[in-house]
């Protein structure tokens, strides 16, 4: 759910990102500032947001940490269209919805994968961070957690 609910954000940004230079330059830093907050930070207060026995703070904490390389690689895509793609839409005098819908959304599905698989791996990561200081324990983290206070290192 952290992971649907992360790239979708990170989608959506993107695309207002590359639509608007005002919106970029506010939303990198903020994207930038949010990357840069270490998971171990985010997951207790989270748990102290919401409640403990609730799953949103391990769905929040996965949200956050895939939101930024969605994001990165969805603007990056759709930012680096073809020159000769732009003046041949423009000749046709293309409206900006259609220019987007048929070169700058199918040109940037490749990064957008690209992205979704980076984060796909940090998604995992943060769960099993997440739950590991705290929250619901029914999860990986605290199956971990409990094997290795037990000194049961292999199933750890």
């Amino acid at each position: 759910m952290g992971l649907a609910l992360g790239a979708i954000a990170g989608l959506v940004a993107a695309v207002v990102a590359a639509r608007s230079r005002l919106i970029d330059g506010m939303l990198a830093p903020v994207a930038a500032a949010m990357n840069a907050i270490p998971i171990i930070v985010l997951a207790p207060l989270f748990n102290a947001m919401f409640s403990t026995t609730s799953s949103v703070p391990r769905r929040a904490v996965v949200a956050v940490v895939v939101f930024f390389p969605v994001f990165v690689n969805t603007a990056r895509g759709l930012r680096e269209v073809a020159p000769v793609h732009r003046e041949l839409m423009r000749s046709l005098a293309v409206g900006p919805w259609r220019f987007a819908r048929t070169v700058s959304l199918p040109g940037a599905l490749p990064f957008f994968f690209t992205g979704l698989r980076l984060a796909s791996s940090l998604a995992v990561i943060a769960a099993v961070v997440a739950e590991y200081f705290g929250g619901r324990q029914n999860g990986l983290g605290s199956r971990i957690t409990s094997a290795a206070a037990n000194s049961a290192y292999p199933r750890a």
